[in-house]
């Protein structure tokens, strides 16, 4: 199956929503600076236009970024669908977990 960006729009659109395209076309950067160069401002967008919580929708490593937004604003995001994210039974080496929390600290430094 191939997913396809513009038929889950259309639909969302369809069934009521307002859909909000990330801007994202391919992910090939850093996680964190998508989510603070691309993503950021169309969810504040969505947040000014809709005056509601917002509902993230994530396929593949989208849906890590969209769990990865929710928990760092609880009260800006009512839900989270995941599309094909690779989150699921995922466990990593605690010395491979301290290395990528020091490029992501480092990545926000703007050190990177």
């Amino acid at each position: 199956m191939i997913f396809n960006i513009a038929h889950l729009s259309s639909w969302l659109s369809r069934v009521g929503c307002r859909p909000y395209y990330s801007g994202i076309r391919l992910n090939a950067e850093c996680p964190n600076l998508l989510i603070k160069y691309r993503l950021a401002e169309t969810i504040e967008k969505a947040l000014c236009e809709t005056q509601r919580k917002i509902h993230l929708i994530g396929h593949s490593l989208g849906g890590m970024m969209a769990r990865s937004i929710a928990a760092q604003q609880p009260g800006d995001v009512a839900s989270v669908i995941t599309l094909g994210s690779p989150f699921r039974g995922k466990v990593l080496q605690p010395s491979v977990m301290q290395a990528t929390a020091a490029v992501r600290e480092r990545v926000d430094q703007g050190a990177w």
